[in-house]
């Protein structure tokens, strides 16, 4: 019997390829699929040439050596596209199915269905890759690792067409069988990819979650791309440092695996930060060269997302308006929906042509359904301004004022979310806009209530949320100790080469813990936030104090301030706003100036230039202070950490600086208003000669003179402080102090076992009324793009604490220790914080500087217990 002829070509062979070269080339070939996984493409074309060549050199080619070439061919399809080769990358996967055309049973072909999905989801074409993935049966030719990157590319697609649902079941799936698989870069690369619908979904929380948790377990096995996800959900957090972080780290591997895609999205998420920074040029520019980059590359969907950043940066930088606002409405229409970017493009197109006065367009973009489903909170946030702009060009300032509250109420919202209070009110960043638009209208109107409540609505939002409580949590006590443990062996370290090792090692641990508190996922429902204080309520309020009020705000490179008293209120404009802002920043640096030259020469010229300073702050603020003794200051960002009690025209008045009269007005507890007798607790931190009696000091006043540390037989710890601060109504502490600008949560005092740091407290549970901080400048704050504030003082604030007493520069600690017997001397006979403070202070110069901040607070005049401990030498806090 003869067989029938053969359609197999002559130069196969039915023989089956050796073992070692079958097990040679297969490992070649997984080294190169975990290179191209870790963004190093270049390192495996070089793997796959060695394969290549190898298989080349066998005489006969058995099934099993074409399946292995075409595998190596599909493989090295994902590193010609890495490297920005689209056509040469669809090339290599024709090859490898023109070797499968006759191939029997095998893995291969599967996996070449599935990397060709891949590049046709590359250039934006998300139906057809759907179609091939969903075309792919699951049988039992299907490898494991590419059954895994089934899900994992089917859950990415899904989330391009706005099905999350399906993408969160497949994502889960690709999770749980990379990990039963031991498939470690594919696990690592589902959790991102979750964490990547988190963000398109709006919860941020969970998105730097899940981002983080990606990275902890993928480590290298992470491409670039997945960095620059991570850099993008941090930027939307309004972590904008942080991003910056992300995005240099993502940049600088594409660049070094010469990953073309990656380094032209680096372009466009600089010009995203960009944009949040206002920087409207440089978005220009980095969007432009992004969008060069992918048409270079076949990318069609990414060039239009870097078109539609470029175009949104001429809009603001006012570049031909309406040729821009006709653009925008074609991508819309056009190429943007394609490339999972609709909604974007309709709502800036909303915004564009609401500007020029096409009133008719802006309504057709904003009715567009993915509009009107966005989740994205800056998305939402975009189309809120959108909306207001458009009832702006229709002559309806009433429905411009009630959607810009509803930006305010979503901000609230969003900022529920979190329970970080780094990341909550680093989302604030993002109503920028929004607060100048609603400025401007206030200011057109020439009414000082109207601006008044346009400031208040925008002006620390998170503060009028309830006080911030986190859940313990072990990973993060574990960072935060280790790095209390390098700060204090950096402080003791004799060798400077040795200290600034533990320092840099000290902020590698400040970015793990500022990373892990960012992870905690918020809190569920709707936000209760306080209704900000009107004018109207605010008057009879400062008629029971005796008080009046000023509140500063810089808009448009322009200083302004609402001056509030019982009989109205005024707006003026300084005529000097680069002046002031100039003299707050000198004065600034003279008080850290100060600090170096104690005991020196030059500590006295720096005082003389200190108080000629104040003198020209004190004549440009005269014309908008109020003449009561009693003065509420809200500063503004730029005017944030200032003396206030040395400024001529405050000097010599009972001084409240709050973070806004909202604030003010709502923690307000008047003298004689308490009905509970206050407990009160004195603590001392090492270094300070006087801090043990002034420890004693305070505690006699409040009537407990038998509990003065005598049986402790070291300083206060931490534990201790944190301890005071939950279960006392007064927390006395004196201890060296140390504002970080650069990293404000970290901002600290010192105790017996280390530093206890701002970000603590909301997870310490804070149920103190009055804090007193007997320390060096952790009276100043920073104050984020949003007006949100952040540092030791603000970080109390915000977990509820009433009233704090710091100071913004160093005090001597003598000074210090009369100022702070005094204080509370006069505090214990039932006057409030301000007032003690005022009469405390008088005939110290250099209690000055401290202030009292939040609300007015008076206790009810009992006494209490207290503890106090003792503490060994130093001399300024």
């Amino acid at each position: 019997m003869t067989s029938a002829p053969s359609s197999r070509p002559p130069w196969r062979s039915e023989a089956r390829i050796r073992p070692d070269l079958h097990d040679h080339v297969t490992r070649l070939v997984e080294e190169a699929v975990l290179a191209n996984a870790a963004g190093a493409p270049a390192r495996a074309e070089t793997l796959l040439r060695r394969a290549l060549r190898r298989l080349d050199r066998e005489g006969e080619v058995p099934d099993d050596v074409v399946v292995l070439r075409a595998r190596v061919h599909v493989t090295h399809a994902v590193s010609r596209v890495q490297r920005g080769d689209r056509h040469g990358a669809f090339a290599l996967l024709d090859t490898a199915d023109g070797l499968l055309v006759d191939a029997g049973p095998n893995h291969v072909r599967s996996l070449a269905v599935v990397q060709r999905a891949g590049l046709h989801g590359r250039v934006g074409e998300w139906e057809r890759t759907r179609e091939l993935l969903e075309g792919v049966a699951l049988t039992a030719e299907v490898a494991p690792r590419t059954r895994c990157l089934l899900h994992l590319n089917l859950g990415l697609t899904y989330q391009f067409l706005g099905r999350y649902h399906d993408s969160d079941v497949r994502l889960r799936r690709a999770h749980q069988d990379a990990v039963a698989l031991g498939f470690p870069d594919l696990a690592a690369a589902a959790v991102h990819n979750r964490g990547r619908l988190q963000f398109l979904l709006g919860n941020l929380p969970r998105a730097l979650s899940l981002t983080e948790q990606a990275r902890a377990m993928g480590g290298d096995l992470l491409p670039p791309g997945a960095v620059l996800d991570r850099a993008r959900v941090l930027a939307e957090a309004g972590l904008v440092d942080q991003a910056m972080e992300a995005l240099e780290e993502g940049e600088e591997a594409a660049r070094a695996g010469g990953i073309a895609h990656d380094v032209a999205e680096a372009d466009l998420e600089r010009a995203r930060l960009a944009l949040l920074r206002q920087e409207h040029a440089d978005a220009r520019v980095y969007a432009a060269r992004a969008e060069r980059r992918f048409s270079r590359g076949s990318e069609s969907a990414w060039a239009v997302r870097a078109s539609l950043l470029r175009l949104q940066a001429e809009l603001l930088a006012g570049r031909n308006p309406g040729a821009t606002a006709t653009t925008l409405s074609q991508l819309a229409d056009g190429p943007a929906p394609a490339s999972a970017v609709g909604a974007e493009a309709a709502v800036l197109a909303a915004e564009a042509n609401a500007l020029v006065g096409r009133v008719d367009e802006a309504r057709r973009n904003l009715a567009r359904p993915e509009v009107r489903r966005a989740a994205s909170f800056p998305l939402r946030l975009q189309r809120t301004l959108a909306l207001a702009e458009l009832h702006a060009a229709e002559g309806r300032p009433d429905l411009v004022r009630r959607e810009l509250r509803r930006g305010a109420h979503r901000l609230a919202v969003e900022q529920a979310r979190h329970t970080s209070i780094d990341s909550r009110t680093a989302v604030a960043l993002h109503t920028r806009r929004l607060r100048d638009a609603h400025l401007d209208l206030a200011i057109a109107t020439g009414s000082p209530a109207q601006v008044f409540d346009a400031t208040e609505l925008w002006r620390g939002v998170s503060q009028r949320l309830p006080p911030m409580v986190a859940s313990p949590d072990l990973e993060l006590a574990r960072l935060t100790a280790d790095a209390r443990r390098l700060h204090s062996e950096a402080h003791d370290a004799q060798d400077p080469a040795r200290r600034s090792a533990l320092e840099a090692a000290a902020r590698d641990v400040e970015r793990a813990v500022a990373r892990r508190d960012w992870e905690q996922a918020g809190t569920t429902g709707a936000a209760a936030e306080e209704r900000p204080v009107t004018v109207a309520a605010l008057r009879p309020l400062l008629d029971r104090a005796h008080a009046g009020l000023v509140s500063l705000f810089l808009h448009r490179d322009l200083l302004w301030a609402v001056t509030v008293t019982p009989s109205g209120a005024r707006l003026t404009r300084l005529p000097d706003s680069a002046g002031v802002v100039e003299a707050a920043a000198r004065l600034r640096a003279d008080l850290a100036t100060r600090r170096l030259a104690l005991g020196t020469d030059l500590q006295r010229v720096i005082e003389r230039s200190m108080m000629h300073t104040a003198s020209a702050l004190g004549e440009a603020l005269a014309p908008i202070l109020p003449r009561a003794h009693r003065v509420v200051v809200i500063p503004s960002s730029s005017l944030a950490s200032l003396p206030w009690r040395l400024v001529p025209g405050i000097r010599g008045r009972v001084v409240t600086v709050a973070p806004s009269a909202t604030f003010w007005a709502r923690r307000s507890v008047p003298a004689g208003s308490g009905s509970v007798a206050p407990t009160v607790v004195a603590l001392a931190g090492p270094g300070l000669a006087r801090a043990t009696s002034e420890a004693r000091d305070v505690a006699r006043v409040w009537g407990a003179g038998a509990s003065d540390g005598a049986g402790h037989d070291g300083v206060s710890t931490g534990e201790e402080l944190r301890k005071a601060l939950s279960d006392s109504t007064i927390v006395h502490v004196a201890a060296h102090g140390f504002h970080q600008d650069e990293s404000p949560l970290f901002s600290s005092v010192v105790m017996g076992d280390g530093p206890v740091f701002a970000h603590e407290f909301q997870r310490a549970g804070v149920g103190a009324e009055h804090v007193v901080l007997s320390s060096c400048e952790v009276g100043r704050t920073h104050v984020r793009a949003g007006d949100e504030s952040l540092g030791l003082t603000a970080s109390l604030l915000a977990t509820g604490v009433r009233t704090v007493v710091a100071a913004v520069g160093p005090v001597g600690d003598e000074d210090a220790h009369t100022v702070m017997s005094a204080y509370h001397r006069v505090l214990a006979q039932g006057l409030d914080a301000a007032e003690a403070l005022e009469i405390a202070s008088a005939g110290v110069e250099e209690g000055r500087l401290f202030c009292a901040y939040g609300a007015d607070w008076a206790p009810t005049p009992i006494g209490v217990t207290s503890t106090g401990v003792r503490v060994r030498g130093g001399a300024v806090r």
